[in-house]
């Protein structure tokens, strides 16, 4: 009987735990890199309109995000209790994140246990293979509580043409905006029904409507909202027409929705393709591996496997980078 070392395996989760970060450290900095272009861009207008008394933009950038006595990792706590509060989930982040040790920790018991694989009593090894497990998880939970939020923002979006008539009709009857959007909450089904109740019990109870409003918009990450947020607060304030102006409102976000959906079908195809060739790889080496599995293990010992191996992620990841160039359209 052949005496097998599962030793190697232990560099198989670690390997996918690169790429995979790789791969979002890469959306990551492009997405940072044009949010940085557009901040930019404004706090240079900003600069002219201030003079040259003004701080440089420079400085006004790198305060962007920024806290006075922040260490490094405040932000990064900061952005992920945020995006655990978009998703609408009744989950403290710290709980979420003790959830996801444990189940790293499991599917790494699990996978030690089906293999057979100890790791020689190597704890080095078997701690590179836990590293592994625990970074695939926790670009997983990433992966998934982003997926969550874009899916409530999209919710969001297409009921928030309605709210609004609804707002527009109780403002032709008389209604104060406040009232207004007590009714449109009190008709609307989750995740914005609930939204709009939070601003009328927030107002209710002493916060400022706009501030409300402003707070409704950065937790629903959506430019839509952040329009109507904005709408409401400086027409509460000035006066005038604002049922027009939210009709109005209303069906410029019909029309987009609109273009989206047209936009999406177009792009199908295309992003159908991509994840075709995304998945690929991963498929034929798994499948490589289950018909003959000495196939890439034989090779682990051999000088040029490893830089071999890097060389291939690379180019996968400039690839899939540029693949989503590409099937993304910014309208």
């Amino acid at each position: 009987m052949i005496d097998l070392d599962y030793r190697p395996l232990a560099f198989v989760p670690v390997f996918l735990a690169a790429v995979v970060a790789a791969q979002a450290a890469a959306r990551a900095v492009f997405r940072a890199y044009d949010g940085a272009g557009r901040i930019k861009k404004r706090l240079e207008v900003v600069a002219i309109d201030i003079g040259p008394a003004g701080p440089p933009t420079s400085v006004l950038l790198k305060a962007v995000g920024r806290r006075p006595g922040d260490s490094i990792i405040d932000p990064l706590v900061r952005d992920f209790d945020m995006l655990v509060s978009r998703t609408g989930l009744s989950i403290s982040p710290k709980r979420l994140v003790r959830i996801t040790g444990l189940a790293a920790t499991a599917m790494w018991l699990i996978f030690t246990i089906f293999t057979g694989a100890y790791w020689g009593g190597s704890p080095v090894v078997a701690l590179m293979s836990l590293g592994g497990f625990v970074a695939l998880a926790s670009i997983g939970l990433l992966q998934w509580l982003r997926a969550t939020v874009d899916t409530r923002r999209k919710r969001l979006e297409r009921q928030l043409p309605g709210a609004m008539d609804v707002i527009a009709r109780g403002l032709r009857a008389g209604y104060p905006v406040v009232a207004a959007i007590a009714l449109a909450a009190s008709e609307l089904e989750a995740p914005l029904g609930p939204e709009l109740a939070l601003i009328v019990d927030a107002t209710t109870y002493g916060a400022d409507f706009k501030d409300s409003l402003k707070t409704f918009a950065v937790r629903s990450n959506s430019d839509a909202v952040g329009f109507f947020a904005t709408a409401v607060g400086i027409q509460s304030e000035t006066g005038g027409n604002l049922g027009e102006l939210l009709e109005e409102l209303s069906v410029i976000m019909k029309s987009r929705s609109t273009l989206r959906m047209k936009v999406s079908a177009l792009a199908s195809e295309g992003k159908a393709t991509a994840w075709m060739l995304s998945a690929l790889p991963f498929a034929l080496v798994a499948f490589q591996m289950a018909m003959n599995p000495r196939f890439y293990l034989d090779k682990v010992g051999d000088p040029i496997f490893w830089p071999a191996v890097i060389v291939m992620g690379m180019l996968f990841t400039v690839g899939w980078i540029l693949m989503n160039k590409i099937i993304n359209f910014k309208y």
